[in-house]
């Protein structure tokens, strides 16, 4: 999804006689023998060897402290006005080792109901965690940390600590739905059974990453009571190779503030359905439309 923004950023380059072209590498496993699993261990392999063979890092925010150390510091180097717009949104906190790093895009998780089923049982998409239970009927897989979350006395509190009762009573609330769901294998299950249940509709109710689909009911995850809810931070973040030449760090530059400026971040989220880091974008009345399936 990457490729369609660098052949923009190429035409554009052209067009104001920049002299700089980016070639995409894509690392997956249908073209390398690495596993894409341990791509983070090949890049801090090069980055541990200040290899210059990148220019431009995009990675799974989870690894931002990880690669942090070897990117490029951008105060000072990128247009305020830029920073400012993405200050407001979560990208502050999910995409910050110094201020060497960028988000390419945001990921949260959800509830996903399947309509037919709501319409059969006549239900509706639960708000806490004991309404879920009283359908008797989940398929999905929860996480521990987004589910304590959902478990702070006030949407505006704390991550509960341990041992909280909030967090012990999340805790124990995970088990009674595993047990009284009976759903020991779906807790057990990875993304491969996630997309199988989308395939098959096999689900009533299912939690996952987020995706702009028409044909179903989009929650936020329940909560222990009605209004509180949590999710983990996904996404991908981009940074600049710190072990590069001062040409090719000022090329990137270019590069960066081109794919991260707020119209080529709107064309992305309209024609990929993924989520910017910029928070205004979402009051963009042609955005707010893309997105209007959210309840």
């Amino acid at each position: 999804m990457y490729l369609p923004i660098i052949q923009q950023f190429n035409t554009y380059a052209k067009d104001n006689n920049l002299d700089i072209k980016i070639n995409l590498n894509y690392i997956s496993d249908l073209n390398s023998t690495v596993s894409v699993i341990n791509y983070e261990e090949t890049l801090e392999s090069l980055f541990r060897k200040e290899s210059d063979k990148y220019d431009i890092i995009f990675f799974d925010n989870i690894f931002t402290t990880r690669f942090g150390p070897y990117l490029l510091n951008l105060k000072g180097t990128i247009l305020d006005k830029l920073i400012d717009i993405y200050k407001p949104g979560i990208a502050s906190k999910s995409c910050v080792y110094g201020e060497d790093k960028w988000p390419m895009n945001v990921d949260f998780t959800v509830l996903y109901s399947n309509y037919d089923y709501l319409n059969k049982y006549n239900i509706t998409a639960p708000k806490t965690w004991e309404e879920l239970i009283k359908t008797d009927i989940e398929s999905g897989t929860c996480s521990l940390y987004e589910f304590i979350y959902t478990f702070r006395k006030s949407v505006d509190a704390d991550y509960p600590e341990f041992p909280s009762k909030e967090a012990i009573d999340a805790l124990n609330m995970m088990k009674k739905i595993k047990n009284e769901l009976s759903l020991d294998y779906e807790f057990q299950c990875g993304d491969d059974y996630t997309f199988d249940r989308f395939m098959d509709g096999k689900y009533v109710f299912m939690k996952f990453w987020f995706f702009n689909l028409p044909y179903m009911k989009i929650t936020p995850l329940p909560g222990v009571k009605e209004g509180i809810s949590g999710s983990v931070i996904g996404g991908h973040n981009v940074g600049i190779n710190s072990f590069i030449s001062p040409e090719h760090k000022e090329a990137a530059i270019k590069a960066l503030e081109f794919i991260s400026s707020y119209d080529i971040q709107k064309q992305y989220v309209l024609s990929n359905g993924v989520l910017s880091g910029i928070p205004s974008i979402y009051d963009d009345e042609e955005i707010f439309g893309f997105y209007l399936l959210w309840d």
